[in-house]
């Protein structure tokens, strides 16, 4: 049987959190990662094939607990990093699909924010999309 204690219900959250936002996860601190790129306009469905690429160019391998990802403010429903991580060096690609960041082929941006940050450590903006590209 677990234990729960109640001082895990002292703990405040922000205002901003609705208090179901409890993680399975210590939030990260990783440095390191950033946006590597993303592929709004596939040559296939948009649905299926748009791909945001997340790059770990720091000295670990980086847990993304507590990290977000979103398409701008007026987008799409901000995707939470939790259980993810990347290897040294690696890269770690992000379907659509998985996601539910619709990217826009006329223009949109796409950020990546560190837990507790306000400003986003990572991003890309673009501008009308070619296909493939």
């Amino acid at each position: 049987a677990k234990n729960s204690s109640s001082s895990s219900k002292s703990q405040k959250t922000s205002s901003s959190s609705s208090g179901a936002e409890q993680r399975s996860c210590p939030p990260s601190a990783a440095t390191g990662v950033s946006i590597a790129g993303a592929l709004p306009n596939p040559a296939e469905a948009d649905e299926e094939f748009e791909v945001i690429v997340l790059r770990n160019e720091g000295s670990a391998a980086a847990d993304l607990c507590g990290w977000v990802l979103d398409d701008g403010p007026e987008g799409s429903k901000p995707f939470k990093l939790d259980g993810q991580s990347i290897a040294v060096g690696g890269d770690l690609r992000l379907l659509r699909t998985v996601t539910g960041l619709a990217l826009n082929n006329d223009g949109d941006v796409v950020r990546l924010f560190r837990p507790g940050d306000p400003e986003p450590v990572s991003t890309v903006a673009y501008e009308k999309a070619r296909e493939d590209e």
